[in-house]
C-alpha cells in the first residue's frame, strides 16, 4: 500500500477522515488512548522538538529512540523524525537517515536562515 496523509479528527468512539493527502503529524510521543489501527498504513511524523520540551541535547537521541518505538508499538509502520529547526543546533540531531524539518518564518527570514541545515 502506499503511504499518504490523512487529516482527521477524533469524534465520539472513531476516527473522522477530513482529507488523505500524505502523513499524520503529531507531537514526540503520541498520546496513548486512541486506536491508530486505521493509520497504520501512514507515515507519522513525530515532532521532536528539544527547545520546546526543555530536552537536553545530550538526551535527544534517547528520547527519539524512545518517541519511535512508541510510534512503532502503536502500529505505525512508517515513521519519520520532524525536527524543530529554529532556535535549535543542527549537530543535535543525527541526520544521517531521512528527516524532516520544522522551520518558523523566523527561521527562514533571519539573518542566519536555516545556515547548517542544508
Amino acid at each position: 500500500m502506499t503511504p499518504k496523509v490523512v487529516h482527521a479528527t477524533l469524534e465520539g468512539a472513531g476516527w473522522v477522515v477530513h482529507k488523505e493527502s500524505t502523513a499524520l503529524t503529531t507531537e514526540g510521543w503520541i498520546p496513548n488512548d486512541p486506536d491508530y489501527t486505521p493509520f497504520a498504513d501512514c507515515p507519522v511524523h513525530l515532532q521532536i522538538f528539544p527547545e520546546d520540551n526543555h530536552w537536553p541535547p545530550e538526551e535527544i537521541e534517547d528520547r527519539l529512540h524512545d518517541c519511535v518505538a512508541h510510534a512503532r508499538a502503536k502500529g505505525f509502520l512508517y515513521v519519520l523524525a520532524l525536527y524543530q529547526a529554529w532556535r535549535a543546533d543542527p549537530d543535535w540531531y543525527d541526520r544521517s537517515g531521512t528527516y524532516g524539518l520544522y522551520a518558523l518564518e523566523d527561521a527562514w527570514n533571519s539573518p542566519e536562515g536555516l545556515k547548517g541545515w542544508c
